[in-house]
């Protein structure tokens, strides 16, 4: 009798667990276009990044018309596509992506393609409830999504900033 008190002890936690991980999730699946976008800065760039316009976020072929595509894998990664521009219209192709469920914020992660000796990598999460900026007592627009932006020449970090971005149409 002692042997099923302890056992139901030892699985009532786990099964507990499962069960908030299938209340929280699939997010990226339930809200995919929050996720999925173009994302520029709200304020002027930073010093090192001035020339930095936007962010991409994009679908792998297949991903925007099958929700099961955006399921995470069991480490919570959702493997995505996009590119950094900058404002002279150079196109830094992402050569990793991928967005990650099973904290409380889903999470960026991205690193670029080395164009002319030059690369970038990403590291943010996308907020939950959305940051105004102000200038004055006028909004000028809400971080959607924040993280940190390193930027390499010749593969040596040459500088790194704190973004808030927002995406298209919503600033």
């Amino acid at each position: 009798m002692w042997r099923a008190a302890l056992l139901l002890l030892l699985i009532s936690p786990a099964a507990h667990a499962q069960s908030l991980d299938k209340v929280d999730g699939p997010r990226v699946a339930d809200w995919s276009g929050g996720y999925f976008a173009s994302f520029y800065l709200i304020e002027d760039a930073p010093r090192g990044l001035e020339d930095f316009e936007a962010i991409s976020i994009e679908y792998l072929p297949g991903q925007e018309n099958d929700e099961t595509l955006l399921i995470p894998d069991a480490q919570g990664n959702i493997q995505t596509s996009g590119s950094l521009r900058t404002k002279n219209g150079t196109s830094y192709k992402f050569s990793r992506s991928r967005l990650i469920e099973g904290d409380r914020l889903i999470k960026l992660s991205f690193a670029t393609e080395t164009v002319d000796g030059v690369s970038y990598n990403f590291e943010g999460e996308y907020l939950r409830d959305y940051t105004e900026i102000r200038k004055g007592d006028l909004i000028i627009g809400y971080v959607h999504l924040e993280g940190l932006l390193r930027k390499y020449r010749d593969g040596l970090r040459v500088s790194q900033a704190m973004l808030g971005l927002t995406p298209r149409g919503i600033e």
